[in-house]
């Protein structure tokens, strides 16, 4: 056991309590200790009393900082976007002369037009559940599925008695086997077979009354999506017909507001798989990887590719944007020149990024890795309460110490301090705008993680 040391009041093995004279036995090297302890105790009492570190609250008045009527930032036209990318033309020509603590002035970009933002469904009758799954997951979703499983069974029927018995599946047959994950999700089991128990605790589920166990779980053995290429190197290959279908259908009835977010997600997965990913800081620690795109206002999930690999990443200059950049590029290439602002942390982030986006008529927010490519020479000490500004062609870096340093750039606002309410205690705290609209807009990904999180219907499977 450990117990603690009456003179160092340490928890260590070389400390033990004898019952016979109930005192502490304390070992040689302790007393050592003791004596270090008393010393550094001494030296600190010489010592005057340092000065309280000041908060952001002492040393920054917000209205120093705000805006002025005189001082509005001047908007150019929506149709003038050669003026926008009046820049160089490739980012390695770009010449990064970082100014401290000097004042910064965002470039302008026509404003945002959010009159076609939202879904596109048009001013129809309001729509029912099943309206909006059919929207959703369109009839060719349904087909290629129907389609390819039909075929995955008839290219390997097998001799169990489930395959002699096995008739093709319908539309009709998959959409049951749907509706019955979607009830699972809602409505969770120990063991699948409880849905279909006849035991009056674990059954009472509706879905024995619209399909059997037998036809469920033989439609969900030979589930396919694709047809087998030997030859193709694609890690993806049985899932990635669907994927990219469902996720084109979702780009083509919903348009983003302004704020949108790129950020990684989890897919829960604890089978074989070498590309399987573990990050702590996800409520799924162990799973698939994806890059999903949303949008910050409503949460809605635009694009998401599966990382399996190196080679998940699309062909961009690497080596000037980072593996991370180039995502950000392929995800909003459709959304350039629309004055769009994007949220990102720091695995996406660099100057580089920043400036390329910003000659695409794209503005950027996010944290930033002081070891990235042309960043300005960052602090190394930095006094808590206290922040240091660094800017050049347009992009504007700031470096923060409230609770811990945090590296922030920003495209799309100047160096502002803005008044926010804690959402834990309710007390108004000092914060940087762009830190402020990060907290804000940079959940958008985790937002959508959270609202399908209690309907989730994955279950133990063999493979994946």
């Amino acid at each position: 056991m450990l117990f603690p040391c009456q003179p160092c009041n340490f928890y260590c093995f070389n400390v033990y309590f004898c019952a016979r004279y109930s005192a502490y036995k304390i070992s040689p090297i302790h007393v050592f200790f003791y004596a270090d302890k008393q010393r550094r105790k001494a030296q600190q009492e010489e010592q005057p009393p340092a000065a309280e570190e000041p908060h952001l609250s002492q040393i920054y008045d917000p209205q120093d900082f705000a805006l002025s009527s005189e001082e509005e930032i001047e908007e150019y036209s929506s149709d003038d976007q050669d003026s926008i990318g009046n820049t160089p033309e490739n980012v390695s020509q770009v010449d990064w002369n970082w100014t401290k603590d000097s004042p910064f002035t965002p470039r302008p970009l026509p404003t945002f037009d959010d009159s076609n933002s939202g879904f596109n469904f048009g001013d129809s009758d309001p729509l029912s559940e099943l309206d909006f799954f059919n929207i959703m997951f369109p009839p060719s979703a349904l087909a290629l599925c129907v389609e390819q499983s039909n075929a995955h069974f008839h290219r390997q029927p097998g001799t169990t008695r489930r395959a002699q018995n096995f008739k093709d599946i319908s539309q009709s047959d998959l959409i049951k086997v749907i509706a019955a994950k979607i009830i699972m999700g809602l409505n969770y089991k120990p063991e699948m077979t409880h849905y279909w128990s006849e035991n009056k605790i674990l059954g009472g589920s509706i879905i024995p009354t619209f399909i059997s166990s037998e036809r469920f779980f033989e439609i969900c053995q030979f589930l396919h999506f694709n047809e087998p290429n030997p030859e193709s190197n694609d890690r993806i290959a049985k899932i990635r017909n669907l994927w990219e279908l469902i996720f084109l259908n979702f780009k083509s009835i919903f348009t983003p507001f302004e704020n949108v977010g790129l950020d990684e997600s989890l897919i829960l997965f604890k089978g074989r798989l070498f590309w399987r990913q573990y990050n702590p800081k996800k409520a799924s620690k162990f799973g698939v990887k994806t890059f999903s795109f949303v949008d910050s206002k409503t949460g809605f999930l635009i694009d998401s590719k599966i990382y399996s690999g190196k080679e998940s990443f699309p062909e961009q200059p690497l080596n000037m944007f980072g593996q991370g950049g180039s995502l950000v590029l392929d995800f909003l290439q459709p959304h350039f020149f629309k004055s769009h602002t994007v949220f990102l942390d720091n695995f996406f982030t660099s100057p580089n990024l920043a400036f390329e986006l910003l000659s695409k008529g794209t503005k950027l927010c996010g944290t930033v890795r002081k070891t990235r490519k042309n960043m300005p020479p960052l602090d190394k000490k930095i006094v808590k309460g206290t922040m240091t500004t660094f800017n050049s062609n347009g992009v504007l870096i700031e470096q923060i110490y409230d609770r811990r340093v945090v590296n922030i750039i920003s495209t799309y606002t100047r160096h502002e301090i803005v008044t926010v309410k804690s959402k834990n205690t309710g007390a108004m705290k000092l914060k940087t705008k762009s830190v402020a609209d990060y907290n804000i807009h940079a959940r958008g990904v985790d937002g959508a993680d959270q609202m399908m999180q209690p309907y989730t219907i994955l279950r133990k499977t063999y493979k994946w």
